[in-house]
This record gives structure tokens, sequence and C-alpha cells, in this order.
């Protein structure tokens, strides 16, 4: 959050110079006065989310998207992460794994996502893709 505090102004020639401080909120923006009336500005800073890099979704693809008779493969992955009502459309793409992998960046900004997909490859028995992510992720877990 970028924030503008009026003890920390300090006139040099009737020009204030701010002291401007950080911190991880959502987007969006203040305004308040203080008790001269002077405006209070608060802008947040965007948060930035976990992406997955072109090399882990290209083996999440190799490991997902060939049939499996055990049935954990794209289309259970799309089932998890309810997206399974374009099951249709993603079987006439090239890698349905990586059509589930952007509507699922889509919708999942926050830094838990990454965890969340995690667990359900583990739930799904595809520890050789969860094992892509706990590689990709490092810190984001």
């Amino acid at each position: 959050m970028l924030k503008v505090n009026p003890q920390d102004i300090r006139e040099k020639n009737n020009v204030p110079s701010p002291t401007l401080t950080w911190t991880n909120q959502p987007l969006g923006s203040t305004v308040t006065a203080n008790d001269n009336g002077s405006p209070l500005v608060a802008l947040d800073q965007p948060i930035a989310g976990f992406r997955l890099t072109q090399q882990a979704r290209k083996q999440l693809r190799t490991f997902l998207d060939p049939p499996n008779l055990n049935g954990n493969d794209w289309r259970r992955l799309a089932q998890e992460l309810q997206v399974d009502r374009y099951i249709n459309y993603f079987a006439t793409k090239p890698s349905p794994t990586e059509h589930i992998l952007d509507l699922w960046e889509a919708r999942h900004r926050d830094s838990s996502a990454i965890t969340d997909l995690l667990n359900i490859l583990r739930m799904m028995g595809r520890e050789d893709a969860a094992m892509v992510l706990e590689k990709e992720a490092g810190s984001w877990l």
C-alpha cells in the first residue's frame, strides 16, 4: 500500500515530500483528510500470484494429457478443479491439460492456489505431477 503520511511530509519551498511505504494489501485506493483538511491517499500495490513456468506446464501436459487406465488424467483434473462442464471443449484440443491450467490460473490468483493444485494432484494419485509442482513452487509452498 502506498501511504502518504502527513507527519512525514516535509515542506521545502512549499513542495511536500511524502514518505512512501509498501504493504501487501488488495488492489484499491483510499482518500481521507487530516485535521488540516489536506488529502491523504493510500494506493495499494497489486499482489503477484503464482504462475506456472512453461517447463512445468510441459511436464504436466506430458503426465496428464495421455489417457490413463486409472482415470487420473486430465479428465479427473478437470473434475477436481470443477471445470468438467467444459470437458468436451478440452477434448478437442491438442493439450487438454494446457487449457485446464489456463482456466485454473485465470480463476485462482491467490498464493494458496498452488497448494490447492498440489493437493488435488496428490489426491488423484499423481505423485509425478505433484513433484513437478513441488520443484516449481519452492518457497510458495
